[in-house]
């Protein structure tokens, strides 16, 4: 499976596993953008899949794992946006 997103690394132990996504904007303390969720809810539904994935780690680069929303983004837009993804990616 190649997944190919440009907001996070991701890697996948096939021996346990586990899928690592890992936030890549420590410039910004990995601020979340509308580009962000959309990338990080097509990565769920694709794992969620995929056979060889029984868990997913969420993490980030930097000091920072994630400071929220950008400026740019109301937070409550992306609370929606969260939402949506998180139901989406169960059906």
């Amino acid at each position: 499976m190649s997944i190919e997103a440009k907001s996070f690394l991701y890697a996948l132990d096939a021996e346990s596993g586990v899928a690592t996504l890992t936030l890549n904007r420590p410039d910004r303390l990995n601020a979340l953008t509308f580009e962000v969720y959309t990338e990080l809810g097509a990565t769920f539904r694709a794992l969620d899949t995929e056979p060889g994935v029984r868990a997913v780690v969420i993490t980030g680069s930097g000091k920072g794992f994630c400071s929220g929303a950008t400026s740019r983004t109301s937070s409550g837009s992306c609370s929606r946006a969260t939402s949506r993804v998180c139901s989406s990616s169960r059906g």
